[in-house]
């Protein structure tokens, strides 16, 4: 038995088109974001095209993309013209819209997407996500939170570009902080005592055999512990709490 043709439609490719030959389908039943691809084209720029019917110019896909083209200024898009009469054209409107819209995320791979993203240095810039996004994705399949921490080796010394770098990774975690999820508490300390406290640090991960998931704010809280445990002379309640098992937002 033959296999059957893929039927394609006639098209042609055109990068730079320009904008007032476009005309947007009147019976398009989408109304998209604007605003929001805006911001998105600001991160990424524009990439694709939209699609119009050759001739006429009516739009078949990328309205929305079109309308935020114009509001970023742009005097020409890249337009995809397929070669379809008036009944093809409304059925391929029809179809876009709609298959776009029965799509669904796996939410496993979407964490793992957005998670490796919110550690680079655009954190989730032009992802159509925030850190909201990814807090209530995480609860929902319960994964832990994983900030992450200035490098603590008593020989460690960040360059200023690390440092940027890594202010800029934790500045994705903007939107937990406003929401009131995280505090920063900024402690000052003199060279010496920096080094100290790295030292500090990397003893108490290897005392409790623990590694780098181990963060230094959790290592400070369980001392504090420790520390006001013994202060008002309770030595079996300060080993109590070093026997505990360490539980912080690192999971």
């Amino acid at each position: 038995m033959a296999t059957p043709k893929m039927k394609y439609v006639k098209q042609r490719y055109e990068a730079e088109t320009p904008i007032e030959k476009l005309t947007p389908h009147p019976a398009n039943p989408n109304q998209g974001d604007v605003g929001l691809l805006c911001e998105l084209f600001d991160a990424n720029g524009f990439a694709g095209a939209v699609m119009a019917q050759e001739g006429t110019g009516i739009l078949i896909d990328g309205e929305t993309r079109l309308n935020a083209a114009k509001a970023e200024g742009a005097k020409t898009i890249p337009v995809i013209w397929c070669d379809v009469d008036n009944d093809t054209r409304d059925r391929l409107l029809a179809e876009w819209n709609e298959s776009t819209r029965r799509g669904v995320n796996d939410q496993q791979k979407l964490l793992a997407l957005l998670s490796g993203l919110s550690s680079q240095p655009m954190g989730l810039t032009g992802t159509a996500f925030d850190g909201d996004d990814l807090d209530r994705l995480r609860a929902q399949l319960h994964a832990p939170l994983v900030i992450q921490d200035a490098p603590t080796g008593a020989t460690y010394s960040e360059t200023e570009q690390q440092l940027a770098e890594r202010q800029q990774v934790n500045s994705s975690y903007r939107d937990r902080k406003d929401g009131g999820n995280l505090i920063e508490m900024i402690l000052v300390f003199s060279t010496d005592e920096r080094r100290e406290v790295g030292e500090l640090l990397d003893g108490a991960r290897s005392a409790r055999g623990f590694g780098d998931d181990w963060r230094a704010s959790d290592i400070i809280l369980q001392a504090l512990r420790v520390f006001l445990a013994m202060a008002e002379g309770n030595v079996q309640q300060a080993e109590a709490i070093l026997d505990a098992p360490v539980v912080g937002d690192a999971g």
